[in-house]
């Protein structure tokens, strides 16, 4: 996982969240970000490059929010993420050893 791109998804998809819940369009955001709609876009699917510091603040600037909250909702939803991955790994890892074990049988 690259975690620069991830956490940039994440914050995006936080301030998208949080225009719905305040009843302001994705296009309204990004106009405010000073970035184009598309580009947002681009941030929430985690395609094409990542969100600014700038790009977050005029953002939740808009929607009246405290950049801080949208970034620690973004941490948690990684932090979240991490340890998913980590169980998933670790799953991973036993089916490995038990089809190994079972190969090595006569």
């Amino acid at each position: 996982m690259d975690i620069d791109r991830e956490f940039s998804r994440l914050v995006a998809i936080e301030l998208v969240s949080e225009g719905k819940r305040r009843g302001v369009t994705q296009k309204q955001i990004a106009a405010a970000a000073g970035i184009g709609a598309p580009q947002l876009s681009y941030y929430v699917a985690g395609v094409r490059g990542l969100l600014t510091v700038g790009t977050l603040v005029r953002a939740a600037e808009r929607l009246g929010i405290n950049p801080e909250t949208i970034v620690e909702r973004a941490y948690a939803a990684l932090t979240e993420m991490s340890k998913a991955d980590v169980m998933l790994a670790a799953s991973d890892a036993d089916i490995d050893a038990e089809v190994e074990a079972q190969q090595e049988e006569p």
